[in-house]
């Protein structure tokens, strides 16, 4: 069964995303609550896993999957990265090889910081995810052999760890070792691929009884998420949402299981939705050509503008973004996919691109 509710939420996530990025424009505390954006990577980790296996299918072979998943993600990814190159030699820099080394997915690996951003600085949750993809065959079979209890367990420990992992760094150091090990070292962030699989396979054959309203899970990931303004980076980036976002993602599976009303379902919520993956790629360069258009048309940088003159600007350029994912989704995305993609059909794909 199509689970509509979770790809509208896509379209939350990529927007959180877009929010942190535009957070580094504003001086001062008025946009603080933009500043945990990038907790939107920690919901599409835990929505990866869900619904990879949610659309699992008993018998299908590892190379398959591999073969799927890259027909889904690789196509945009490399595109993205011409995108990126092209903007770092336009703008007369000179590309170095860890802008070359994007192309591998496996930059996450690394406790570099040019490394993990070469190219671009969200490609490295894409080397995330092409782990969570090698390993994912190996994992579910595992997975589904536990029993309700043992998956509680796992969701717990899987918790209880992301927790401990902050506390260990917390003061965080930006560029440390400690901030990559937290943040962008795969095993790591695997922790919320592994919740994900646990949702998942606890609605397909644990009990349903217990039942979560979608408005009050929603509510609940609301103010986890303004909480996490206020706390330090090494919590915010994941640890005080995480369980809030593995509650959300469980209700929206419930609520469409259940046929019950969801503002998720809307059809502009799952069309930005179906584009999320591709405005999680391209929108640092809308961005970058964004501002670089004004800065030479009106002579001005975002740097200290007021919110009179930033926030029209970024309307703007929201919408920019929007209309590049949609052309990067119908020339690229899709129909790449469709070409690339072995014609037995077994797996749906997930956030982003899960």
């Amino acid at each position: 069964m199509r689970l509509d509710s979770l790809t509208g939420l896509r379209a939350f996530a990529a927007l959180l995303v877009f929010g942190r990025h535009i957070a580094y424009l504003f001086e001062g505390a008025e946009v603080n609550f933009l500043s945990p954006g990038m907790v939107g990577v920690s919901f599409f980790y835990v929505l990866s896993g869900f619904v990879l296996t949610w659309t699992a299918k008993p018998g299908d072979s590892s190379w398959l999957f591999f073969q799927r998943r890259f027909a889904r993600v690789y196509p945009a990814y490399a595109v993205a990265w011409l995108v990126s190159m092209a903007l770092i030699v336009i703008s007369s820099e000179s590309p170095v090889w860890q802008d070359l080394f994007a192309l591998t997915l496996l930059q996450s690996w690394f406790p570099d910081e040019a490394i993990y951003s070469g190219a671009n600085v969200v490609f490295w949750s894409i080397s995330c995810e092409a782990f969570f993809y090698l390993v994912f065959p190996w994992i579910f079979p595992l997975a589904q052999r536990l029993t309700q209890t043992g998956r509680l367990t796992v969701i717990a420990a899987c918790l209880a760890l992301v927790w401990v992992a902050a506390a260990i760094n917390d003061p965080l150091v930006p560029g440390s070792v400690g901030h990559w090990f937290i943040y962008f070292f795969p095993p790591t962030r695997m922790l919320e691929f592994i919740i994900g699989i646990m949702l998942a396979l606890q609605i397909k054959h644990g009990t349903r009884r217990f039942q979560v309203p979608l408005w009050a899970a929603s509510l609940i990931a609301l103010a986890a998420y303004m909480a996490a303004a206020f706390v330090p980076d090494s919590y915010m980036r994941v640890a005080v949402t995480l369980a809030p976002f593995a509650l959300l993602v469980f209700a929206a599976a419930q609520t469409d299981l259940a046929g019950k009303a969801s503002l998720y379902r809307l059809p502009v919520f799952v069309t930005l939705g179906v584009w999320s993956y591709c405005f999680y790629l391209i929108h640092t360069q809308v961005l970058a050509v964004g501002w670089t258009t004004l800065n030479v048309a009106f002579g001005f940088a975002p740097e200290g503008q007021p919110l009179s003159v930033l926030v029209p600007a970024l309307a703007g350029m929201l919408f920019a973004g929007v209309v590049a994912s949609a052309m990067l989704h119908k020339a690229v995305e899709a129909p790449l996919e469709k070409r690339l993609r072995p014609a037995q059909r077994t797996l749906e794909p997930a956030s982003p691109r899960g």
